[in-house]
Order: structure tokens, then sequence, then C-alpha cells
């Protein structure tokens, strides 16, 4: 009964929202679930839509005009959703001539009709267990590889140029991928393992953050953060002063004026002295995504289950804590 309740009521705010139509802004969190993708409305703080899928969600991203997302679950499913309908329209498998894929990076190509894909992959051959590391450019009507190159081990997660000329594969190290030409190489490599720089690349909020990946990194000695900037490919980092603190992941805020981080911590770090001025207990407990209101007064954060908690960005004081139908990863949002 109570399913059929929230369907009826998701049906009818999800009818009013489109008949309000896009008139003013409007910004929406969308959660990486587990069989399912929640949607938020930042106004209301309210559930505006609930979009079955099959399985846990990885991957999300969209198209530049804002009218299909795409997203990976259990790691080798691509799932198109029509963003004005806010349901599913397309599912397959990214396996392709009997390589099972496992997909750790996923970047929509500026033709949308194709993506970048990074994955490893395995088959039986023979009785031989064969694996690999790929990145391919595939077909999102069917998932029909259109070029393909090994990769080193290692990288997991891209940053797409936005010429459309180059990739940059997060690893160990970072690797430039020249995407101009038929075939696909490496054409450039930039040190971090053996500068004792360790990254995990997974959880970044590229497109929120107009188009620059954001990661902290570690060294025996420091805290730093580096961003790729997709707009024009600058690759940079800084050295974070004081004790390092531990997050998963890392955003800018609105103005561009600090940088949020999360784990079992809410970090709030000054990018004019490159210093931590805030670090808090999450509410929560783990959790793997910050995501900030495009006004900059509230910050979401969330998930490691099935909550999403809702701070005031001025005090870090919580707001509320919304309860969610599904168990989620991370949070992204898209301003409509």
């Amino acid at each position: 009964m109570r399913g059929t309740t929230f369907t009826i009521v998701t049906v009818v705010m999800l009818s009013l929202m489109t008949l309000a139509g896009r008139a003013g802004a409007k910004e929406l969190i969308f959660t990486q679930g587990y069989n399912a993708v929640e949607v938020i409305d930042i106004d209301t703080d309210e559930t505006v839509a609930y979009i079955p899928i099959e399985g846990f969600t990885r991957e999300i991203v969209w198209t530049e005009d804002k009218k299909t997302m795409y997203l990976t679950t259990q790691r080798h499913n691509i799932v198109k959703i029509d963003l004005q309908q806010m349901k599913v329209v397309k599912t397959f498998d990214a396996g392709w001539q009997g390589w099972k894929r496992n997909i750790w990076g996923f970047v929509l190509a500026n033709d949308n009709a194709t993506a970048y894909i990074n994955s490893i992959d395995r088959k039986v051959d023979g009785g031989e267990v064969l694996v690999r590391q790929t990145v391919s450019q595939i077909s999102l009507e069917d998932g029909r590889v259109l070029r393909s190159m090994t990769v080193p081990w290692g990288v997991a997660g891209l940053v797409y140029q936005k010429d459309g000329k180059a990739l940059i594969g997060v690893g160990l190290d970072l690797y430039k991928i020249d995407l101009a030409q038929d075939e696909m190489k490496v054409v450039q490599t930039w040190p971090m393992f053996d500068q004792k720089k360790n990254i995990l690349p997974i959880w970044h909020s590229t497109q929120e953050n107009g188009g620059i990946f954001l990661s902290n990194y570690y060294t025996p000695d420091y805290m730093g953060l580096l961003s790729i900037n997709a707009n024009t490919g600058e690759i940079s980092d800084r050295q974070i002063k004081g004790p390092p603190v531990m997050a998963y992941s890392f955003i800018y805020s609105a103005d561009r004026k600090k940088a949020y981080g999360i784990m079992e911590d809410l970090t709030e770090i000054d990018l004019a002295t490159n210093s931590v001025v805030r670090n808090i207990p999450n509410a929560e407990g783990t959790s793997y995504s910050v995501i900030p209101s495009g006004d900059g007064k509230k910050l979401y954060v969330g998930a490691g289950g099935s909550t999403i908690t809702v701070y005031d960005a001025q005090t870090l004081n919580v707001l509320k804590v919304l309860q969610m139908q599904a168990d989620s990863v991370a949070l992204n949002k898209i301003s409509f």
C-alpha cells in the first residue's frame, strides 16, 4: 500500500513540476541509489521523482541540454533516463564480443551519441582467463565498441576535454589520451605515484563543478587538492596546510572560495589560505559526497545509506535529515 501511495504522489508532483515548466532556475538532487534513483527539489527538499532501476548505481552523467541522463548500474549496465519524463527509456549491457566489462569511469562525448568508458574487462578463451584494462568509445544505442585501447592498471576515473580532442585518465598517474586521431593512444603522462601522491578518483562532481574535476590526494606528509579543468585542459594542485583530513571527495562552494569534503567528517577548506577552517563529525556517519546549493546556503551530504543530511552552509548546523526510500552511495545535482 505504501508503494502505491508513493507512486501516485510522485506522478502528481511530477505532473505539477512539468506543467510549471522551467520558468525559473530549478536545482534537483539525484541519488546514486540501490534499485532506484530518487530526485529531490532543493527549493522544498521534497522528493519529486522516484525512478526504478535494477541494482546499484555508480556513475551518473547528463547531456549539456539536460534532457538526458546516463548512469551505470551493477558496474556493467548503462541506463538512459529521459529527464523530461523522469523515466528509464533504455538499458543495455556494456559487454562486447565476449568481454565482460566492469566500468570505473564514464563520460559523454560531444556528439551525445557516444561515450568513453574505462573498464576492467574479463573473458574466458579456450579455458584461459583473460583480464585487461581498457578505455573504449562506445555507441549509446547498443554499447557497440567503436575504438578501444589498453591503459595502465589503476585508472579509475576519466575527464573528457571539452574540445573533444583528449581524455585524462586518473589513476596511479595522470594519462593524456589523444582522441583526435583514429587510434587512441597515451601521449603524455603526469607522475603522481613517484611523487608519493595517492588519489582515489571515484567520487567526484565534475559537472557540478563547472567542468572541473576535483579530488583530494595524500602523501606521507600532507594532503592536497588536484584539479583538472576539462574546459582548458589545465592540471593543477595545491597543498593544504596542517594535518590532513580524511575525505572520499571534495567539491567547490558556489562562489569557488571554499572546498567542502566528506567522509566521517564534514570539512571546509578556505582556498585563499589553503587551510582547513572547520571539520565536524558528520551527523549520519560515513558519506561519500557533499553538494552545495546554487545560492550557497545549504549543503547536501550523502549518502552511505538511506539518509541525506542538509546543513546550513554558514553555521554547519544540521537543518534536517531526509529519509529516502532506498540506500545510495552518492549524490549529483543538475541545475535547470
